[in-house]
């Protein structure tokens, strides 16, 4: 299988819709990722926006490019986004980006905060895959966006390691799609992760990298990234765990190195399904794919299609 995706966000923001919908229709942005052969997008969202605002809808100048979105709950509008995108061969990861919208949390709870728990995370998913688990094309869960700080694998510690909250998850809800679990580190790190409680048949280990512009490292030879990177997650893949990577962009103006070697070493790993940063061009460092949310950026989607040249042809049944 390869994999060719991008992460398009919105519904994690004060927009708590996808963005874009302001300058043209959700049916112009598919058309443009049938196009370049995508067959993947990743949605971040936040707890806030299913648990807290089931009834939010969108301000209408964030959908004013959609008519038929006019007036819809956010939650409704990725109904639709499933369903266009089912009809058109592309999967769906649905990524639990923020809790509390503009709060940083670096574990998947916020401390001293009853609103946001593991309970609450739980119930958060629960709700929707209830909503969207007869959808053929949900590929996945991305439980919790980059863990960081105090977040841990492997300490038996029950408040910061990811990996034993993960265990319990899926003890919990057995009717899941593929469960994706970030690395400690934002995302990254993987090297004390207890594989061995973790359903193999379910869990696909989601690192996130990025160049010198968000992620700077003391080289960028070709010599160094193998070795770096073999560091965070070698031991992954000499032990042939299902690895996507489900986010990873650069800025063409300061990451080219970065980038043409750390493609080159995905490449070396036959690591070729990815989820790119973003569709969005909105981002501050490294912007996006599309250019004034209109046309695809050349250099970008060079990288993006060397990594992942021939796409798989997803077929998905209609109900």
């Amino acid at each position: 299988m390869c994999l060719r995706g991008i992460s398009w966000y919105g519904f994690e923001t004060d927009m708590r819709v996808i963005e874009g919908l302001r300058f043209h229709s959700m049916d112009y942005y598919l058309d443009i990722l049938q196009e370049y052969q995508f067959n993947g997008l990743r949605i971040p969202i936040s707890e806030q926006l299913v648990l807290y605002e089931p009834s939010c809808i969108p301000d209408k100048r964030n959908v004013m490019a959609d008519l038929t979105m006019k007036g819809k709950k956010c939650i409704d509008i990725l109904d639709v986004l499933f369903e266009k995108c089912m009809n058109r061969g592309i999967a769906i990861l649905l990524d639990l980006h923020v809790l509390k919208i503009r709060q940083p949390h670096p574990l998947w709870y916020l401390r001293g905060n009853p609103k946001y728990t593991e309970e609450t995370l739980f119930r958060t998913w629960g709700i929707l895959l209830d909503k969207f688990w007869r959808y053929d094309n949900f590929l996945g869960i991305e439980i919790i966006n980059e863990p960081h700080d105090n977040a841990s694998f492997g300490k038996g510690d029950i408040d910061t390691d990811v990996d034993w909250m993960i265990s319990r998850f899926l003890k919990n809800y057995t009717y899941t799609p593929l469960v994706f679990l970030d690395g400690v580190w934002w995302g990254k790190d993987f090297r004390n992760v207890s594989t061995d409680i973790l359903d193999a048949t379910r869990v696909v280990f989601s690192p996130h990298f990025y160049g010198p512009t968000l992620a700077p490292l003391p080289s960028y030879t070709p010599k160094y990234l193998a070795w770096y990177y073999d560091k965070l997650l070698g031991h992954l893949i000499n032990e042939n765990r299902p690895i996507v990577i489900t986010e990873w962009g650069f800025n063409p103006t300061t990451d080219m190195a970065w980038v043409t070697n750390f493609i080159d070493y995905l490449l070396d790993k036959n690591l070729r399904n990815s989820f790119f940063w973003s569709l969005n061009p909105t981002g501050k460092d490294i912007q996006g794919l599309l250019n004034n949310w209109t046309t695809i950026d050349p250099i970008r989607f060079m990288q993006i299609e060397k990594l992942c040249p021939t796409p798989t042809i997803f077929h998905f049944r209609s109900d």
